[in-house]
Formats: structure tokens, sequence, C-alpha cells
């Protein structure tokens, strides 16, 4: 009986709520502003230089129309974003181009230079230092060595990680 009390008290207070919540919002002033020839509705008055009109209670409220947009614009901005999605294209080949000739050359100065680096292969340090002395495991890694003069480097996945010389 008594959780039956409460719920109807309640329902008594959401009802009333939300009259007055109705009652409040048909109370709000609505404006009419003529802007450049349109006649536009808000909740404030309009400025000096536009004619405000107080409208009544009877007017019924509706979701503002769709903006409409200029399609020669839409097209415009459409083609500018591809133009620079392009152009950042060309400015990635670029940079990954400049990046491996900067690698390649880094590794044809070792190779002349006959040491071997980082980012090498298996093959390339054998070609540097020809066939090593000993060779092992370290892990999934393989370590190779030559004793004259003494170098080492651990290889893995078939590319140099670590040099010693």
């Amino acid at each position: 009986m008594r959780k039956w009390l409460i719920a109807k008290a309640l329902a008594g207070v959401i009802a009333t709520a939300a009259l007055s919540a109705v009652v409040s919002a048909q109370a709000a002033d609505i404006y009419r502003c003529t802007i450049d020839g349109t006649a536009t509705f808000q909740d404030y008055p309009c400025g000096d230089e536009r004619q405000s009109v107080e409208v009544g209670s009877n007017l019924s409220t509706v979701g503002s129309p769709e903006p409409r947009f200029d399609l020669a614009e839409q097209r415009r901005k459409r083609e500018e974003q591809q133009r620079l999605k392009a152009d950042l294209a060309r400015e990635r080949a670029r940079v990954r181009d400049l990046h491996s000739q900067t690698e390649e050359s880094k590794y044809d100065q070792a190779r002349a230079q006959g040491v071997v680096i980082p980012g090498m292969t298996e093959g390339d340090a054998r070609l540097i230092y020809g066939r090593p002395d000993r060779s092992g495991r370290d892990g999934t890694c393989t370590i190779l060595r030559w004793h004259r003069p003494y170098h080492w480097v651990k290889i893995c996945r078939n590319e140099v990680v670590q040099s010693y010389y």
C-alpha cells in the first residue's frame, strides 16, 4: 500500500513538472525579424536596424530548414582536398626516395670502408669479412666471429642488428 502511494505521488510530481514546462515554453517570447528580405524567428529581440514583431502563442515550432549548399563551392572544396591529397602523396614518395637513397649510400660507404653496420644482411657481412672462424646461436639470432682482425656480428632474421670491430 505504501509503495502504491509513493508511486502515485511521484507520478503527480512528474505530471506537474511536465505541465509547467509546457506552459513556460508557450509563454516564451518569439520575435519575427526580417533579415535581407527573409523572415526569421528567434527567441530574442532583433537588432536595432531590424524590425521586431512579437507573435502570439499560436505559433507552432518546427525544426530549422536544412542549410542550402552551393554545389560549385562543394565541388571546389572537393577538388582542393583531392589536390592536397595528391600533393601529400607526392611529397611522401619524394621523402621515401630520399631516405632510401641516404640509406643505400650509407651502406655503400660502409662496404667501401670494409665495415659491417646494422641493417646490412648476413651476406654483406660474409662478403666484407670473409668466412667466419666461429658461429653460434643466441636465442633466435646468429653470432658470427672473425679472429684476424677481431670482428663479430649478431644477425637476427637475416639482418645485422649489432656489430663489433
